[in-house]
């Protein structure tokens, strides 16, 4: 049995894992501190936050945080957007092209 470890992507989608907050509003063009970014995921919904891995990221089997490193992470978002901390969450899924 062949087991795959990572995400699977083709032309029509592309995986992510980001920690931040889902909206429906983004100012595409602000620029944040720390890597924070707004990325369009579907239906006019977006993410706020640091992208942790990409479908689109070559090296992504070889990306690991510490959970000391993604406590600052949540941290600095929630500092630059202005959030509580529990606001901030882990979202995976698929966007679709």
């Amino acid at each position: 049995m062949k087991i795959r470890n990572g995400f699977v992507s083709n032309s029509s989608s592309s995986s992510f894992v980001i920690l931040g907050i889902k909206s429906q509003i983004s100012d595409e063009n602000k620029i944040y501190k720390y890597g924070i970014r707004a990325t369009y995921i579907d239906d006019d919904e977006y993410i706020t936050g640091i992208t942790l891995a990409s479908g689109e990221d070559s090296d992504f089997d070889s990306t690991e945080y510490s959970f000391e490193k993604l406590q600052e992470m949540v941290k600095n978002i929630a500092e630059e957007l202005n959030v509580s901390t529990s606001d901030i969450s882990l979202i995976t899924g698929s966007r679709y092209s």
